[in-house]
């Protein structure tokens, strides 16, 4: 059974949820994220994470590079994120990174 949320709790979720890390929002509830997204659905309350300038820059850095389910963890944000940030700012991978196999495929015939 579910371990029932106490006022005090709710409270804090209120306070917290909008800009806490999931990390830190896990620590400080003793809940799994599912379980506080749970919660903070059922009292409305949506995530407020503006992006730092050292997320920009790391996102600006890596992403043509590296996975978006990679800097998804790196920057404990969503998928989804990542790329609406990415196209925001005009970001692109690079072409081995959208198509891996490609260019295998192109050294090969050259």
């Amino acid at each position: 059974m579910a371990k029932k949320w106490t006022n005090d709790e709710i409270k804090l979720l209120k306070k917290l949820y909008p800009r806490a890390s999931k990390t830190e929002l896990e620590q400080t509830f003793n809940r799994s994220m599912a379980a506080i997204t749970f919660k903070a659905n059922n009292l409305n309350l949506k995530r407020q994470k503006y992006w730092t300038k050292k997320e920009e820059d790391l996102l600006k850095k890596y992403y043509p590079e590296i996975s978006d389910e990679e800097l998804s963890e790196l920057l404990e944000r969503s998928v989804a994120s990542i790329r609406n940030k990415a196209s925001r700012l005009n970001l692109k991978k690079t072409p081995t990174k959208i198509l891996p196999n490609l260019g295998a495929k192109w050294k090969s015939k050259n």
